[in-house]
Parts: structure tokens; C-alpha cells; sequence
């Protein structure tokens, strides 16, 4: 439908789960990266957290985590990571995976204004 030459060009794109995988953890790392870039940079370099837990198909407890921040004056609600839980968690162990994470982004605890849990039920 569209050529030949279209053709070619598709087909020297590697599809291997490998490069696919990567490509997709490389547009994460730049999403990620784009959004604390606009905090650190924000007139008011404050955000919340908001927390939620959810179950998916596998019947795997799943911890997800968004923020909220203001950017160009516009309020922002982005989602920030998502993490298993095989086992049953404790209030401390939520609050580990959120401060460690921001450790590893470098991004300051004192930043945060609030922190809240999201309860959401899907009837």
C-alpha cells in the first residue's frame, strides 16, 4: 500500500524483544526525567504524592505511586512509578519504597507537601 521503499525502511528496524524492551525503558527513563526536571525548575518546587494499591489480573498486589506539581502554572498529575508487592506490606514498608525512590532520584523529601492515599474501587 504505501511502496517499496517504506517497505525497506521498516524492515531494517530491529523488533527483537531486547531492543524493544530497551526502547520502551528509554522513553520511561526520559518521561521520568522530564518530570523532575519540571519540579526542580518550578517557581514553587513543591509536590504531593499520592499513593495507590491495586490488584491486577495476576492477583499481584500492585503499588502505584503519582504526583502533583505546578508547572507553567498549570497543575500537573503525573504517574511516578509502580511497584510489586508479593507479600503483605506494612505502612513502613510504603513509606520506604517512596523515600528510597526519591533517594535515588535525588529528589529532596522536604519537597513534598502532601501525602496522601487515593481510594478508588472499581465496581
Amino acid at each position: 500500500m504505501i511502496g517499496d521503499k517504506f517497505v525497506t525502511k521498516l524492515s531494517a528496524i530491529s523488533l527483537s524483544n531486547n531492543t524493544v524492551h530497551r526502547r520502551i525503558d528509554d522513553m520511561s527513563a526520559d518521561i521520568l526525567d522530564q518530570v523532575f526536571q519540571e519540579i526542580k525548575s518550578a517557581p514553587l518546587p513543591i509536590f504531593s504524592i499520592q499513593l495507590k494499591e491495586s490488584t491486577d489480573f495476576a492477583n499481584c498486589s500492585q503499588f502505584l505511586v503519582y504526583v502533583g506539581y505546578i508547572n507553567d502554572g498549570d497543575f500537573k498529575d503525573e504517574f511516578l512509578f509502580c511497584k510489586p508487592f508479593e507479600m503483605i506490606t506494612t505502612v513502613h514498608d510504603v513509606f520506604d519504597t517512596v523515600v528510597s525512590f526519591l533517594k535515588e532520584h535525588e529528589i529532596s523529601w522536604e519537597k513534598v507537601v502532601v501525602f496522601a492515599q487515593m481510594v478508588l474501587q472499581l465496581c
